[in-house]
């Protein structure tokens, strides 16, 4: 499914930033960034990283369509969607 991939042990991810809060939908993780508010994702690309496509994304990737917007405050994660809290 979308190229979704199953990890059975703890996987280490490289973080360019201390994370503030985490959410978790149904195939995809979202983190936010403690000092920018930049939101992070990484997971099942079909469902809602917000990155304009289905892709996999193995690692934690910045939601570009979110720069500018101000700083995120915190982040919700549904079945396929996500919500930013934005200051």
């Amino acid at each position: 499914m979308w190229g979704m991939k199953t990890y059975l042990e703890p996987k280490k991810f490289d973080v360019p930033e201390p994370v503030a809060t985490v959410a978790c939908g149904m195939n995809f993780t979202a983190a936010v960034g403690a000092e920018t508010g930049t939101v992070y994702t990484f997971g099942n690309g079909g469902s809602a990283l917000g990155h304009g496509d289905k892709k996999f994304y193995p690692q934690l990737k910045a939601v570009e369509g979110l720069d500018g917007v101000g700083k995120v405050e915190a982040i919700r994660c549904g079945h396929r969607h996500m919500f930013a809290l934005v200051k």
